[in-house]
């Protein structure tokens, strides 16, 4: 009865958004301190799983997998339905906090262009009021896909510069511990590691993952967000964008994985 309602509802509405309002008005009744202190577990779950009992149609039950567990089988899933995709992200989130997996939520429902306006000044708002709980408690995973958010949305130009930084910083180190990752042992590639990371995203530390090997579109999306800068300063976004492509003519870990791409769509270079 619920996937029939649902189909109707899809008659007018997107899937992609489907739901939406419910989350935020849940939310905006919650008390911070309150999602602080309730911890997300198997038994627990969060306040997604209380709107899907009132409104089954929301969920898209037929895409529900096995839930997984972050830390040994991390792999982004790209999910039409938003409440299919919340049930599954929070499986990320056991043992965190109500709030940290709320903070997920605006991205996701940014990244969805939900009502963008309003949504990220209730992101910005709680960045604003939360920063050192967010900042203590988020993994840099999340960390940085604040900053991007903040790079998407925000008006101001130095505070997407700044934070530009930060995910420069990250995607650095990424690419490095994955290079290091395939030739620790030696000088040379080793073949058996090319193949686990060319199969399925492996974990670093702190919520990372090392660089998917022809797949990765990391490296692709933050070149695309230091070209947007171009429109307000051309020269320094010139010399960014020439000192980004130099790496990639040295004996560098760009280098290195740039030949292992093989996927056009996220190129980088």
């Amino acid at each position: 009865m619920a996937n029939w309602y649902r189909k109707f509802i899809l008659l007018f509405k997107s899937e992609k958004r489907l739901g939406a309002n419910q989350i935020i008005d849940h939310y905006a009744g919650q008390n911070i301190e309150a999602m602080k202190s309730r911890v997300i577990d198997s038994d627990s779950c969060s306040i997604i799983d209380t709107i899907i009992q009132a409104h089954p149609h929301l969920l898209d039950d037929t895409q529900v997998d096995e839930p997984i567990n972050p830390l040994v089988d991390y792999e982004p899933r790209r999910i039409r339905n938003l409440y299919t995709h919340l049930t599954t992200l929070q499986h990320e989130f056991i043992g965190q906090s109500e709030l940290s997996f709320y903070h997920a939520i605006l991205i996701v429902l940014l990244r969805r262009r939900f009502q963008p306006e309003k949504t990220f000044q209730t992101f910005t708002h709680l960045w604003q009021t939360q920063t050192d709980y967010l900042m203590d408690n988020l993994s840099l995973r999340w960390i940085a896909s604040a900053c991007d958010t903040f790079i998407d949305f925000d008006p101001k130009p130095t505070r997407k510069a700044m934070l530009l930084n930060i995910i420069t910083l990250i995607n650095t180190v990424k690419v490095y511990e994955t290079q290091q990752y395939l030739c620790r042992s030696s000088a040379s590639l080793d073949e058996e590691k090319c193949a686990i990371l060319y199969a399925h995203h492996k974990p670093l530390y702190a919520g990372l993952t090392y660089f998917r090997l022809g797949k990765d579109d990391t490296l692709k999306h933050m070149r695309e967000r230091y070209q947007r800068f171009y429109a307000e300063d051309p020269f320094s976004t010139t010399l960014l964008l020439k000192a980004f492509a130099r790496l990639h003519d040295q004996p560098s870990a760009f280098t290195t994985l740039k030949q292992l791409h093989k996927d056009e769509k996220s190129a980088w270079w």
